[in-house]
């Protein structure tokens, strides 16, 4: 049987090799090596929980359980036993308060159909003109920009006050330069399609486990008791199980990938790996420099997709949160390098601080991303801590009127964390994949690179990645019964 190497020990990478090894998956390994470069596993799912139990993620802190990704991503997480550590925030409930700070003021977002007739702000238009323009909006080009398309659809005021933050607290990113086709694929093939894009509910995509779907219902978002990186520790310890034909490696950057004869050779600091397949989950900018010069034009296409960095900042407050949501996000126009800010306790109070004397409240602010350079000339060309954490409270004082000094600061600096998926990104990755499958290379491209961005879009694809490599139709598991999800 083939063996094969997973570059990068993040959860695209340690999904990849979970499904490479699954009793009944269609491409079955019989070994595989995973090489991380850094000092341990899990990439951007990393989360700390304190003695007193208070719960910070650095990255990811939660997971939508919609569609094929995300119900795939509850079904693995119960394959790793970690049913009894979800932790969920249910639908109707505080979550569906969501915010745009504009104008420095905290405007609620509530689109009903008895606002129909009126101006929700920040918008300077009655909600009914939006849909009227979506109906008589021109057909536009094969890509464009978010921007291009939404202020071409519903108006630049739409554009700028919602599709703007919206996607700063996804990507990071600019909308001016951000792939409609890319980041938000379903409203670009409901235009492709003729359909209106504001008042038709996307098609819903069949998942085989309808219990599942049950089970999730009435889930918004779900996390783990220690955090997001409880999955990924499942996922090592599963795959470090004695009878598991695996090595996972630390410390171990690959720095060097060549091809030859239907094989790859992998070169790390700990030696050479002859194998039959290698699954990348790098960031494609670093695939591009460990590929040999007769793949230039692989490397060019790789080096083209650029990424963003993202500080994230972590705070507990001894106060009870003053508003209750989700969290709130910021136009570019606001204040570019201030991002927005998740309201954790109000999402999930289990993985506040226990048995405190009084009420507390965490909070995630996030600085930066395309606005990074801005963030660096605001704190005066030095990313200290301190600086920082002085910024980021005063973000929350001045936002949420909290006046108390914080009893927890947490600060961390995640380089070039998300892919900016810019217009014409698809039409690159069909060259990228279709290079490799000319060529013929034992290498699949996983991660967050390609084809998405989310936590479950890269455990789906890692799984996607496994079942193309026989060619057979997708793998089916049996359904499971609904007797299994209950206590």
């Amino acid at each position: 049987m083939a063996r094969a190497v997973v570059l990068g020990g993040g959860i695209s990478g340690l999904s990849s090799a979970f499904y490479a090894l699954q009793e009944g998956a269609p491409a079955k390994f019989a070994k595989v090596a995973l090489l991380e470069a850094s000092e341990r596993f899990g990439g951007w799912l990393h989360s700390t929980k304190y003695q007193d139990g208070t719960v910070f993620d650095y990255g990811p802190r939660s997971f939508r359980p919609e569609a094929n990704p995300g119900l795939n991503t509850v079904d693995l997480a119960l394959k790793l036993g970690l049913r009894d550590d979800i932790i969920i925030a249910e639908k109707g409930d505080i979550l569906d308060n969501r915010y745009i700070y504009n104008d420095q003021t905290l405007q609620e977002l509530k689109f009903g159909i008895d606002k129909l007739f009126k101006v929700v702000p920040p918008l300077k238009k009655r909600l009914i003109s939006y849909i009227i323009q979506d109906i008589r909006a021109a057909k536009g080009t094969e890509d464009e920009s978010v921007h291009s398309f939404v202020s071409r659809r519903y108006g630049k005021d739409a554009a700028d006050f919602l599709a703007d933050p919206m996607l700063r607290g996804i990507y990071a990113g600019d909308v001016r330069k951000l792939s409609i086709r890319s980041t938000l694929p379903k409203l670009y093939e409901m235009e492709k399609r003729k359909r209106r894009t504001l008042t038709t509910s996307y098609p819903k995509t069949p998942y085989v486990h309808k219990a599942l779907q049950d089970y999730v219902s009435n889930w918004s978002v779900w996390s783990l008791r220690g955090g997001c990186q409880q999955l990924s520790d499942a996922l090592v310890g599963h795959l470090s199980r004695p009878e598991m034909p695996t090595e996972l490696h630390t410390s171990s950057p690959c720095t060097k990938l060549t091809f030859k004869d239907g094989a790859a050779l992998v070169t790390s600091e700990k030696g050479e790996i002859t194998t039959d397949h290698v699954f990348s989950s790098l960031y494609a900018g670093d695939l591009a420099k460990i590929l040999p010069e007769e793949h230039g034009e692989l490397a060019e296409e790789l080096d083209g997709i650029p990424a963003v960095s993202v500080v994230v900042v972590n705070l507990e407050y001894p106060v009870e949160s003053p508003i209750k949501g989700f969290g709130h996000l910021l136009p570019s126009s606001e204040d570019g390098p201030i991002l927005g800010v998740v309201y954790n306790s109000c999402v999930f109070p289990q993985q506040d601080k226990k048995f405190s004397m009084g009420k507390v409240s965490r909070f995630t602010v996030m600085l930066g991303g395309a606005w990074y350079d801005q963030l660096l000339e605001r704190l005066d060309g030095s990313l200290n801590p301190n600086g920082i954490a002085r910024l980021a409270n005063e973000v929350v004082s001045d936002h949420l009127n909290i006046t108390e000094k914080p009893l927890k600061v947490d600060v961390i600096i995640q380089n070039d964390c998300i892919p900016q998926y810019l217009v014409g990104h698809n039409e690159r990755v069909e060259r990228i994949f279709k290079y490799i499958k000319d060529k013929n290379l034992p290498l699949s491209l996983v991660g967050s690179s390609y084809k998405g961005v989310s936590v479950n879009d890269c455990i789906y694809n890692s799984k996607l990645a496994v079942e193309r490599l026989t060619g057979l139709p997708p793998y089916v598991a049996p359904d499971i019964p609904k007797a299994h999800f209950l206590h």
